[in-house]
């Protein structure tokens, strides 16, 4: 199955290679300002999306186990921490970090459902871990000698593993792991934020944000059959990753 990346990373992408040359080329006029830093962060989402794709690979046909409609469906909260490294240029107004974020678990869940057989199912739910790789490049805008705020654009690799998944069918439980499931999304960020100089070495920032990290898939049946020589292949549960986060981070340079 072919897909196009969404226009917002595709945009995103694009904005952080003219900023990242742009960047560069800024770097290379300030060798001698030896202004490295390392930051910490926490994340939290504020909102988080839930957009599902019941979507079949390499098999024809359709399967029981897939939705057809769901009457709710929501994500828990993609909450992370994180440590990036980087280095300030262009009188400090500038800054570019390479970062490492956690996520731990999420769970994507829905209420009643409809199956593409015409069973009505209780509930659904399915986890997923994450973690993120990304380049993020800042750029300051005093407002006086302590406080500024900034703009913010990154482009990254997120990393989704997928397992366990359980529904629900009148009042009973079924939950299983097909096979460990992982893919790699190219993930992508803007934001907007402030911060204050605590004093040489110390920055406290915030951050509001919009992240998208693609797609969890889920491996929820094995369809076919083997003896009689029908079609064989797995198929998949596919939920979005994306969220509005607030961040709150301290950088440190040295």
């Amino acid at each position: 199955m072919t897909r196009s990346p969404p226009l917002f990373l595709v945009c995103a992408f694009e904005t952080v290679m003219i900023l990242f040359f742009v960047a560069w080329s800024a770097l290379a006029e300030t060798q001698d300002k030896n202004n490295w830093f390392i930051e910490g962060r926490y994340q939290a989402s504020v909102y988080e999306g839930a957009r599902w794709n019941s979507a079949e690979h390499d098999t024809p046909g359709s399967n029981s186990a897939q939705l057809l409609s769901t009457n709710t469906n929501s994500r828990d909260k993609l909450n992370s921490t994180g440590l990036s490294i980087g280095r300030t240029f262009n009188e400090s107004r500038t800054a570019l970090g390479f970062t490492y974020e956690n996520f731990g678990s999420s769970v994507w869940k829905s209420g009643q459902y409809t199956a593409k057989d015409g069973r009505t199912f209780d509930a659904a739910v399915f986890p997923m871990k994450m973690q993120n790789f990304m380049l993020e490049l800042t750029h300051n805008y005093p407002l006086n000698e302590e406080n500024f705020i900034f703009a913010l654009a990154g482009v990254g690799q997120s990393v989704i593993k997928t397992c366990n998944f359980s529904r629900t069918l009148n009042g009973a439980t079924a939950s299983g792991c097909l096979k460990d499931y992982r893919v790699e999304n190219i993930s992508a960020r803007l934001g907007v934020g402030a911060g204050t100089t605590l004093n040489k070495s110390m920055q406290i920032i915030g951050v509001l944000q919009y992240s998208d990290y693609g797609k969890a898939e889920t491996a929820t049946s094995y369809p076919g059959n083997w003896s009689d020589g029908s079609p064989y292949g797995w198929s998949y549960m596919e939920t979005s990753v994306n969220a509005i986060e607030a961040s709150i981070r301290l950088r440190y340079h040295f």
